[in-house]
């Protein structure tokens, strides 16, 4: 009687260890999901403060797509007192200056002369040990040529 309680405990304690093992798996898998996910999370925070600091600047000065050369800076330097964007890389190509804008609401609203469009891309990069995000973002922003 003795061994079969033995045999069965020890039955019971293996099934124990398999399982202790693949939840220690899962939970890895859930870690490594969880740091994508919040460093996806901070590469489109960090694009999303270039589009605030471009909309909300009153001069050129301020605003991070005033410059036609491509430009690198450091998220955090958008957003004051934010060290949940410090580290992430963001890179500002200017792809296409003042050509015609392909959204019909723009034109139908001004004369097609005067409206043009500057074509950007804005790339954010987030590194960390264990993962790498990189996220590419298109933006189209109008230029209105206003005549002298």
């Amino acid at each position: 009687m003795l061994a079969i309680t033995l045999i069965l405990l020890f039955i019971a304690g293996f099934i124990g260890l398999y399982m202790l093992a693949g939840t220690t798996q899962d939970l890895r898998v859930a870690r490594n999901t969880q740091e994508g996910v919040v460093s996806f999370e901070r590469t489109q925070a960090a694009i999303d403060s270039v589009l605030r600091a471009s909309a909300i600047s009153t001069d050129n000065a301020n605003d991070p797509l005033r410059t036609i050369d491509a430009r690198t800076l450091n998220a955090a330097e958008l957003v004051p007192d934010n060290s949940y964007l410090a580290n992430i890389q963001v890179n500002i190509n200017l792809r296409a200056a003042n050509v015609n804008c392909p959204f019909m609401d723009a034109q139908q609203a001004f004369d097609q002369s005067s409206v043009q469009c500057n074509f950007y891309d804005i790339q954010a990069t987030d590194q960390h040990p264990t993962v790498r995000t990189e996220v590419h973002q298109g933006i189209a922003r109008f230029v209105l040529n206003v005549p002298n």
